[in-house]
């Protein structure tokens, strides 16, 4: 079987076609700053014990956040959430300006209106592409 290689701006859109939930993931810095992104590579890792899987862009802020703190929070975006799905997905700015959160049980932001908040501490990372 002959393999096909692909360039990386192909595989970044192949991979935004695969159907899955959206969230963003926040955490923030020692000094209480908020951090978050936009993310689909989140998924459930294991029951028992409970875990969820992350993949974070190595060059992110909101990675060398949770980093730092060891905690991070995902959002899960209800309907309606588009805009803030795009302001989370853009680098940069302040993306908390204006939002509604609140600090939740681990320090990391809570977002208002999320359809459901999965509050997390870092088991294990992995360096990665």
């Amino acid at each position: 079987m002959e393999t096909t290689v692909i360039e990386a701006d192909e595989f970044r859109k192949a991979s935004g076609l695969w159907a899955t939930g959206v969230s963003i993931v926040t955490s923030m810095d020692h000094e209480g700053k908020p951090f978050g992104l936009t993310m689909n590579a989140v998924t459930s890792l294991s029951l028992d014990p409970p875990m969820f899987l992350v993949c974070v862009d190595k060059s992110s802020d909101t990675l060398k956040a949770i980093q730092e703190t060891g905690v991070f929070c995902v959002n899960v975006l209800a309907q309606g959430q588009e805009r803030l799905s795009e302001r989370f997905a853009k680098k940069g700015d302040d993306k908390f300006s204006g939002i509604q959160y609140r600090s939740g049980t681990t320090g990391a932001p809570v977002l208002t209106g999320a359809l459901l908040i999965i509050e997390c501490t870092v088991d294990t990372t992995f360096p990665g592409g």
